[in-house]
């Protein structure tokens, strides 16, 4: 079996829904090996969509709804974008990207019965894939079928959008400047306001934060308006009944503004007349009805994405990074936290490049797609102008579109590896310096920092230098150093040989020590992966040489909790040749990373199993603990990778830096 951490829904909430209480992320482990479903499909999940309406689907099941409520310890079902991992359907093959509306989870199983709502991706211009969950997606859909056939927009007229940052609300916006309309928003911040007025062209908006939509509509349209997209609800609503024209139309999308609160303390719209005074037209839509979603498909993808394509419609996405963080992504949207379309990224890829944000950069031409391991990545080469201290060079690279590897060992080896696993005519950061001549010696040092979380973009406490490390000033003692075998089946890799693991703990006083043999087996170092995972076998042994049971971690029947992560215990890995082993320890204080199961006293598992190709994975909880040195053996001008003779050096951390 394969974890498979899933979105769950433990408890019906009476208002906002709370991460760890009603909303957790559990592990629904999933058999990979098993064959397809007839006719169906299992998939690898790489985004999925959160959307105001599942909030309405957290309900008591007796209350009767046009969407069934969730069940009670089942997952969270929503919009995805995934990958056909193994296929029974003569409809679908192997690699081919979907769009489903499956459970929030690392994998899921689609039954052939299941199959005739799911759409194969066509992206013949390689957008974000994201943006198939967005402007492209339902909420893409959305705005078009219900500005269209309800709205029925005419040149000239004036439209009122409430949420006009939001998934929908900011497709609308875009669609109505399209077609002569001024273009009114309202939004919860500064930010979004000026996003909407700068950056997709609406003519005025205003934050109902700081200004009453009854008194910023009258003042922003003075005459009225024609069109109103509704997506919020209360004083929205009235404020737009309030200022409608004779023969306005109101395309009802959604009402936020209740959703997280309890049916007894709702209040109701006070001016409903003004619907028949001024002969409105209000109709509630669901973009799955045959008269609008599937009747406006075809039009809105072939305009979309060439709008999107040529940059006269832009698309915001707000992204939770990690399926981790599941919980709490969807609960910043229900609270107005979100910036745009919110998605979770479920497969981490850590390339953030955005070409139209740049002056620099430029697509080469090429494209590149690098399977590993089962895995890949794939995207558009580019060429950037790239800049660290007073030096300034050409970096060509891959802006990743696409990505799963991180399940794999190869998550940072585009950017510090060696260039045979580039594709596109990109090249490695590393070897692009020592081709033009900028290092000094052919290496680099990695101190990652001791904080596990994400920076957010923003520079952690770590250091890379490329060039002469700095171990004199990081490292305490010696370096230990062990030589590294590149060729790893197609590509080169760091990669050297694991002898064994060495356990130690502290029972009644005595050092107890077990040791884990791995028969001279592989080891791939990857200054991207945020892991140490061994073989399933080894991984069990491994924690009971410390006295934990993985198996009952797994279960939810143990939660480590951080006190358990002390000095008491260690792991020393015997890397390198069997002639000249080397031994590097870590202790159970130092693999210490709080927020496990949503508890601060509780703390993540230091390792993980299930590598499907039996390797070992080292990833940062070394670069976090200990200072790298990433020495390529050769000369600092040296081009011909078959001339490297690397080898790959840790040292303990000065105690300032520990």
């Amino acid at each position: 079996m394969t974890a498979n951490k899933t979105l769950i829904y433990k408890k019906v909430p009476t208002g906002l829904p709370v991460p760890g209480e009603h909303l957790t992320v559990e592990d629904r482990p999933i058999d990979l090996e098993q064959a397809a479903p007839e006719g169906g499909l299992v998939v690898e999940i790489i985004y999925a969509s959160f959307d105001p309406y599942l909030r309405g689907k957290m309900r008591d099941p007796t209350i009767k709804s046009y969407s069934p409520a969730f069940e009670l310890d089942g997952p969270i079902v929503s919009g995805s974008v995934s990958k056909v991992i193994k296929t029974d359907s003569p409809d679908f093959k192997e690699d081919d990207l979907i769009v489903a509306y499956i459970p929030v989870a690392e994998y899921a199983r689609i039954s052939k019965e299941a199959l005739a709502t799911v759409q194969k991706i066509n992206n013949p211009h390689n957008l974000e894939l994201g943006l198939f969950l967005g402007p492209l997606g339902m909420p893409g859909l959305t705005a078009w079928s219900g500005l269209h056939r309800i709205g029925q927009p005419q040149k000239g007229e004036t439209i009122f959008i409430s949420s006009a940052a939001g998934a929908v609300g900011q497709v609308v916006g875009q669609i109505a400047k399209r077609e002569g309309l001024t273009v009114i928003g309202s939004v919860g911040s500064d930010e979004k306001l000026e996003y909407i007025i700068k950056e997709l062209g609406f003519d005025a908006g205003f934050n109902y934060k700081k200004e009453s939509p009854k008194d910023a509509l009258p003042r922003l349209a003075p005459e009225g308006i024609d069109i109103y997209f509704e997506n919020v609800g209360g004083d929205h609503l009235e404020a737009a009944l309030a200022n409608f024209k004779v023969g306005g139309r109101m395309p009802v999308c959604g009402m936020i503004d209740i959703y997280n609160t309890p049916y007894a303390q709702q209040k109701g719209t006070k001016n409903l007349t003004q619907l028949i005074a001024k002969q409105i037209t209000m109709q509630g839509f669901l973009v799955g009805n045959p008269k609008f979603g599937p009747a406006y498909y075809k039009e809105h993808q072939e305009n979309m994405q060439k709008w999107l394509v040529e940059g006269s419609v832009k698309a915001k996405l707000h992204v939770t990074e990690g399926i981790d963080n599941a919980a709490e992504g969807f609960v910043d949207l229900l609270v107005g936290r979100n910036f745009g379309k919110a998605i979770l990224k479920i497969r981490y890829n850590r390339v953030g490049y955005n070409i139209n944000g740049s002056t620099t950069g430029r697509y080469t031409g090429d494209y590149a797609d690098i399977p590993y391991l089962g895995g890949n990545t794939a995207g558009p080469a580019v060429s950037e102008v790239w800049k660290a201290d007073d030096l300034t060079w050409n970096q060509t690279f891959i802006a990743a579109n696409e990505s799963n590897w991180a399940a794999l060992a190869a998550d940072g080896f585009m950017g510090l590896a060696f260039s045979s696993i580039i594709d596109g005519g990109a090249n490695t950061v590393v070897e692009t310096l020592m081709a033009e001549g900028h290092l000094d010696a052919a290496k680099f040092g990695i101190y990652y920092g001791p904080e596990a979380n994400d920076t957010n973009g923003q520079p952690g406490e770590g250091v890379l230098t490329i060039g002469a490390s700095r171990e004199s000033k990081y490292v305490e003692g010696d370096l230990t150093t062990i030589p590294i075998t590149r060729v790893d089946g197609t590509y080169d890799v760091w990669r050297s040989t694991i002898l064994g693991i060495g356990g130690t703990r502290t029972v009644n006083g005595t050092a107890v020590r077990t040791t884990t043999d791995f028969d001279f087996g592989r080891v791939v170092f990857d200054t991207g992966a945020g892991s140490v995972s061994f073989p399933d076998e080894q991984n069990l042994k491994v924690y009971e040489s410390i006295g934990m049971n993985y198996t009952a971690i797994l279960a939810g029947e143990h939660i480590p909790l951080c006190s358990e992560f002390n000095s008491s215990w260690s792991v020393s890995f015997n890397l390198g040749d069997y002639r000249d082993p080397q031994v590097v320890t870590l202790r159970g204080d130092q693999l210490r990373r709080p927020g496990f199961a949503y508890r601060d006293d509780a703390c993540w598992p230091p390792f993980e199993g299930g590598n499907a190709a039996g390797f070992t994975l080292i990833g940062t909880p070394f670069l976090r603990n200990l200072y790298t040195v990433w020495d390529y053996g050769v000369d600092a001008t040296e081009t011909d990778i078959s001339r490297f003779n690397p080898q790959l050096s840790f040292g303990a951390l000065k105690s300032k830096l520990n």
